[in-house]
Order: C-alpha cells, then sequence, then structure tokens
C-alpha cells in the first residue's frame, strides 16, 4: 500500500457547517495514522497553503523550499559517526559535565546490568533499547547480562547513596567499552538513563565518553495541562506527552479540569466525547508511574465552575446564577466562569461528590484544589449572609473543609494563590501542610512574593506559563521571561517546586506543538533554575524536540524563526484578534502596512522552514524504515511540522484581516478570497486535533470562525 492510500485509509470525512457559501469538510484522521501517512499528511498541509494563495491572490507569497543543497547522501538519521564534530547538548543541560576522549562504540550490542530493586527501571531500559534498535532497522532481544558477547558494551545501573545529595540525583560515566549509571534511588537511575538516551540520540550508535554529575534545584517538576477549555486530549497524545515529559525529568502532571470527566454522580455533566473517563485516566496513571511521573488532578472549585452550574439541576448553587447554558457562552463567558456559593451546604456536599469520583481514578498522593478566581465570591446569594462576615471566611472555611474530605483519602493539597495573597492575614487559618502555588505570567508578576508566603509557614510551588493560550503562536520571549523569572525567585526564596501551566482559555485553539518550547523551557528551570536561555536553549531544545532530524542546524534554524515571528507579535493576544468579528478585535494590533507585512512574511518563513524540516524528516523515514513505534509514538515529530506550519498559515491570515478592517477600499473580492483561505486552512487544522485529540471542542471554533469570516464577507 502507498503512503498517499495508507493515509486515506486511516481518514474519514465528517461534514461540517459551510463557510460564506461553500461547503466544508472537515477530514478526520484516526490516531494510528502512520508517521509517513502523517509527512504525506504534512505535504497536503503545504499544498493547501499553495491553493490558497491562488485562490485568495496572495502572488507574493514564496513557493515550497524543495532543501537545496541537501541530497539524498547528506540526510543521514542513524547512519554513521557524527558525535565526533557534535557539541554535547542535553536538556535538562547537567550541572557538571566533564567530556574525555574517544567514544563507546556498537551500542547496538549493549547488554545492560540491571542492579536496582524497582521493576520499572528494567522496563525503561527496554523501551529504550527496543526503541533505539528500531531505529536502526535492527532487531535484537533484549537480553540479560548472563549471556554477554566479550565485544559488548555493558550498561550497569545500581543505587549508590553517595551518588548525590538528592533523591533524584545521579552520576553517568560513559567509556568507551562500558558505562555506568548510578543514583542515589530508583528515580536518580531513571533520570540518569534519560541523559544518556539523550547522548545516544545524536547517531544512534555511539555516545561521547563523558562524566556527569547531576541533580536538581526542586524536588517537584511539573506541568499543568489543561484538558479543559475546549480541547480534551486523545489517551495515545497524553501517553506521548508523559514520555517526553519524562526525557526532561519532570516527576508532576497536572491535568485541569472544570467539568471534562466523565462524573458518575452525574454523567450528564460530561460523556466520553469531550471529556476524559476513569478508565483512561487510569491507563494514564500506570503510564506516568511507569516513568516516576505522579499524575494529578486539579479539579476546579469553587471558581470556574461555569459549565456544572449552568446545568438546571445545580445552578441553585452558584453565587450569581446563569441566564445562559454553557452552549450559549461565548469563550470570555465560559473562562471567567459561575462560582459556588460557599455558605450552602449542597455547595460542599457537590464539591465533595466530584472530588469523591476523581479520587477514584487518580492514585496520587497530592491533588491540586485549585480555589483560583472565586470572581461572585459574596457578591450573589451569599451577600446577605456575610454581611457580618468577611466573604474570606467563607472562602477559607470552605477551602479548610474540602481539604479535610481530601486528607481523609490520604491525600495533600495544593492550593493557588492569587486570592491567598489578597487576605494574607487569614493564611493562619488554614492547614499547614497545605502547599501554595503561587502564579503569574507576565511582567506584572510579583515575583518576591514567594518569599511572603514561604515566611507564612507554607510550601510554595512556582507556577509560571508558556503564553501559548489566547494567542496562535507562543509569545516566546514572554514564556521564557516569566519562567526564568520565577525560576529564580523559587530557588532564592526555598519553593518546593516549579509547575509549568499551559492553559486553553477561548477554545484551546493553539496545537500541542505550539507548546513544546515553553514545556521545555520549564522543564529545564525546574531542573536547574540558573539553565541557559536564549540561542543556547533553542539549540539544545532543537536536538531534543525532533532528534529524528540529524541536521540539528536546519531544526535550530526553524527555532529562531519560530521566536522571531512571536517576538513581533508582543504581547497581543493574536487569537481573539482572529476570532472576534467585530473591528475592536484588531485594536491593539499594529495595523500599518509595514508591521502586517513584516507578520506576514515572518509566518511565510515559519511554513519554509517547518517545509524544509519535513522534507529531512521524510527521506529519514523513507531510508531507514522508521516509520512507526508499536505504540504510535514515533509519528508526532511529523504531526509537530504540521502543526506549526498550520498556526503560521492563521497567523498570516490574521496579518491579512488587519489589513483589510484597515483599508475598506480594497475589500470586495479580496475578503471572499481570504475567507476561502480561511475556510482551507481550518479544515486542515481538524485534521491536526483529531489526529491529538477527541472531537471535543473543535466543532466550537470551527463555528466561530466560520461565523467571523462570514461576518467579514457580509460587512463588505
Amino acid at each position: 500500500m502507498t503512503t498517499r492510500q495508507r493515509l486515506s485509509a486511516s481518514c474519514a470525512s465528517t461534514t461540517g457547517p459551510p463557510l460564506a457559501g461553500r461547503s466544508s469538510t472537515l477530514v478526520s484522521c484516526s490516531p494510528g495514522t502512520s508517521i509517513l501517512g502523517m509527512l504525506e499528511f504534512a505535504r497536503a498541509v503545504r499544498c493547501g497553503a499553495l491553493r490558497s494563495s491562488s485562490a485568495g491572490g496572495r502572488q507574493d507569497r514564496p513557493p515550497p523550499l524543495s532543501s537545496p543543497g541537501l541530497s539524498e547522501s547528506r540526510r543521514p538519521c542513524v547512519e554513521g559517526n557524527l558525535m565526533d564534530d557534535v557539541e554535547i547538548r542535553l536538556l535538562p543541560q547537567p550541572r557538571r559535565l566533564h567530556r574525555k576522549q574517544g567514544q563507546c562504540h556498537g551500542l547496538e550490542r549493549l547488554r545492560p546490568d540491571i542492579r536496582v530493586d524497582d521493576a520499572r527501571i528494567e522496563r525503561a531500559v527496554r523501551r529504550w533499547l527496543d526503541d533505539l534498535h528500531a531505529a536502526r532497522r535492527s532487531h535484537p532481544p533484549f537480553r540479560p547480562t548472563e549471556d554477554t558477547p566479550a565485544d559488548a558494551v555493558r550498561l550497569t545501573i545500581a543505587i549508590d547513596a553517595s551518588a548525590s545529595t538528592s533523591p533524584d540525583g545521579y552520576r553517568l560515566d560513559v567509556q568507551p567499552a562500558r558505562i555506568t549509571i548510578e543514583g542515589a534511588t530508583p528515580a536518580g537511575c531513571f533520570y540518569g538513563l534519560q541523559t544518556l538516551a539523550q547522548l545516544v540520540a545524536v547517531d544512534g550508535s555511539s555516545a561521547p565518553c563523558c562524566t556527569i554529575e547531576d541533580a536538581p534545584d526542586f524536588r517537584l517538576r511539573g506541568l499543568l495541562h489543561d484538558v479543559s477549555r475546549g480541547k480534551v486530549p486523545r489517551l495515545q497524545t497524553l501517553q506521548h506527552l508523559a514520555d517526553r515529559l519524562a526525557s526532561l525529568k519532570i516527576n508532576h502532571l497536572q491535568l485541569y479540569i472544570e467539568h471534562a470527566f466523565t462524573f458518575s454522580f452525574d454523567p450528564d455533566i460530561c460523556d466520553a466525547d469531550h471529556g476524559l473517563t476513569p478508565d483512561e485516566i487510569r491507563a494514564l496513571d500506570t503510564c506516568c508511574r511507569e516513568r516516576f511521573i505522579e499524575l494529578t488532578p486539579a479539579l476546579a472549585t469553587p471558581g470556574h465552575m461555569g459549565c456544572i452550574l449552568s446545568m438546571p439541576r445545580h445552578r441553585h448553587l452558584a453565587e450569581i446564577p446563569s441566564t445562559k447554558t454553557w452552549s450559549e457562552m461565548n469563550w470570555p463567558e465560559r473562562a471567567r466562569g459561575l462560582t459556588l456559593d460557599c455558605t450552602n451546604p449542597e455547595s460542599l456536599a457537590l464539591a465533595r461528590q466530584m472530588w469523591a469520583d476523581i479520587l477514584q481514578a487518580f492514585t496520587a498522593s497530592t491533588v491540586n484544589l485549585c480555589g483560583d478566581e472565586p470572581w461572585d465570591l459574596g457578591r450573589g446569594r451569599s451577600r446577605d449572609r456575610l454581611e457580618a462576615r468577611s466573604p474570606a471566611g467563607a472562602y477559607f472555611d470552605y477551602v479548610r473543609r474540602l481539604h479535610a474530605f481530601c486528607a481523609s483519602h490520604g491525600r495533600r493539597c495544593q492550593l493557588w494563590s492569587d486570592f491567598l495573597v489578597k487576605h494574607i492575614r487569614y493564611l493562619h487559618n488554614l492547614p499547614s501542610d497545605l502547599t501554595i502555588l503561587h502564579w503569574g505570567y507576565d511582567s506584572q508578576t510579583d515575583y518576591d512574593t514567594v518569599g511572603t508566603l514561604q515566611n507564612a509557614g507554607h510550601s510554595v510551588c512556582v507556577c509560571p506559563g508558556t503564553s501559548a493560550w489566547k494567542r496562535i503562536i507562543a509569545a516566546l520571549p514572554i514564556a521564557e521571561d516569566n519562567i526564568d523569572a520565577f525560576a529564580r525567585a523559587g530557588r532564592q526564596h526555598g519553593a518546593v517546586g516549579l509547575l509549568n501551566t499551559d492553559w486553553g482559555d477561548h477554545g484551546h485553539f493553539p496545537p500541542l506543538a505550539g507548546s513544546w518550547h515553553g514545556i521545555a523551557l520549564g522543564a529545564a528551570k525546574a531542573w536547574r533554575a540558573d539553565h541557559p536561555i536564549g540561542s543556547s536553549f533553542d539549540r539544545a531544545f532543537a536536538q531534543w524536540w525532533l532528534p529524528f532530524v540529524h541536521d540539528p542546524e536546519v531544526v535550530f534554524r526553524l527555532v529562531r524563526q519560530w521566536r522571531d515571528t512571536a517576538g513581533l507579535l508582543g504581547h497581543v493576544e493574536t487569537w481573539p484578534a482572529f476570532w472576534r468579528d467585530h473591528a475592536s478585535s484588531v485594536e491593539k494590533v499594529d495595523v500599518t502596512d509595514d508591521k502586517m507585512r513584516k507578520i506576514d512574511e515572518s509566518a511565510c518563513a515559519l511554513q519554509k522552514c517547518c517545509e524544509r524540516v519535513q522534507d529531512i524528516l521524510s527521506a529519514c523515514a523513507e531510508r531507514t524504515g522508521h516509520h512507526t513505534a508499536e505504540d504510535g509514538r514515533s509519528d508526532f515529530p511529523a504531526l509537530d511540522l504540521g502543526e506549526l506550519a498550520v498556526t503560521a498559515r492563521f497567523l498570516a491570515l490574521l496579518a491579512d484581516k488587519c489589513r483589510l478592517r484597515a483599508d475598506r477600499r480594497h475589500r470586495g473580492q479580496n475578503v471572499r478570497e481570504w475567507a476561502v483561505r480561511v475556510d482551507e486552512a481550518l479544515r486542515t487544522y481538524a485534521q491536526c486535533w483529531s489526529l491529538r485529540n477527541k472531537r471535543s471542542g473543535m466543532d466550537d471554533i470551527v463555528t466561530t470562525v466560520q461565523n467571523m469570516a462570514r461576518s467579514m464577507t457580509e460587512d463588505d
């Protein structure tokens, strides 16, 4: 079967509402599509962009790049030895690395000697070797040490308490015929193995001789992933996320849930197409525990309960009842949500029912009570009852009761800081074992408050963000400043952890690929607060992100173009600027011709960079046969490139929208052509969505964007 046939066989068409009078077909691809199928799909993305250019009259858009100067003979993936000419770049960067002369060759003959009383280490080694052998198109079995050829490279993994004073620390020694990993604990051994995997990833058969001694700055190194604002990932996507996080030495994954879970006490809240099921959570929990990651629930109460509190049976528990159903609310209204009446005993009963279902699915010892942004507290039904009592008192009483419920199930609790920092004098009323999550995402963040909260007697985690939400392309410079400042403040004030956040406000438009840079930077800074940023980080990130592409410079140039494109946008929330259908939506955007031209050119350049890497990745897959791992994990690099390319198309469409809004003299046909290109980009985006995610909120994005484009054509 040809590549094109494989892709066609794995795709089904679902018809969506028409755009601007045209019929629109959204293609839904199964998650089992192979990497070659995705590469063929990525080429379809490129062809779609070219058709869009023709249909929309954009004659200045450059043609696709065909990777000039990269002949087939210069497109190696896992063949040859490149290590002698390659600087050692690891993510996170180790604390101490001593490079020695020579290489450890013949890793295809590597034989493990595992002396750790934790079966997860042996299984981790098995997974790594299976991936390594699959990448080289060789399939030797995983053999025990008693059958070891004389020329084999021995890998010894052992516990040694002297390896590090940190439980997650390790020591890695690579010699020509022997590799040794010593960890203070099994977790330390696991992290040493992740470092070794990155050392070997450059060519797949050798590693540079070196000695590494390493340990983290923060005990908790985490990511909060939003699964509730519109986008619900497939189980395979979440397992892939856990796998990638483990390679970055992340040990804590939170899933943010408002309603996107199939609660047994009220099945009408959510179904399996729009939320995660207990079985999916348990499967992901197993995957995470295998990788020394704690899978933690972050369940929103008493704020951000718009979906549940807009339901007729629960509406009476809202401080200010909604006049709209959840489906009638727009994204800003959903983001604000509704607030639970903390003074009503039924409210606590509802929260306990929600937590009871959640705790049956998650095994983690830690839970996040959330508690952030209770906007309507004391302003509605509880107003009269709280006249003689501060709303803060009711809030803290609610938190204590919910904490007691979770603690009775053996869980330790976390709580967001925003309400607490406004009521510092009440902190003594909180349980002493409660960890405060201090968050902020821009230059207005008060980083020194970490010290204030620590001095109040609570453990603190610092919580920066990827700055991907409400944007077409993540604001990399803003995220970098935020993550760097929080990491340094956390280390200075003795924070116990760094929990990076990747939110999904306004329908969760940005694809996962757009968050990888911020996710990886958060992981690097959680391991080392002084981890290099800027160009140095970008080079290491490029090698970690797409290890199958063994021309690190071409991936680095893609990342730099990504950074440059994001830098042109500043603090503009580009996604609302795109989807809102009125002129005020672009009022914060500099709509001068020069600015729009730069954004358009930069977006096109980003597409070209993605295309060039796609060409190289395709050649790698064809030459080595590295089509897909058994569980499909190696499919995702191609999808990352497709996602990044289609978001670049949307950014160019935003630039056109701004120009059309600013110059009404030359609209007419141009607006209609623009609407056609929006429709085509939207269909490609839907393909990307369906490969990673459940249907969930895709229809909301389709309808909202189509309505905006239709409004533009009707205003003409």
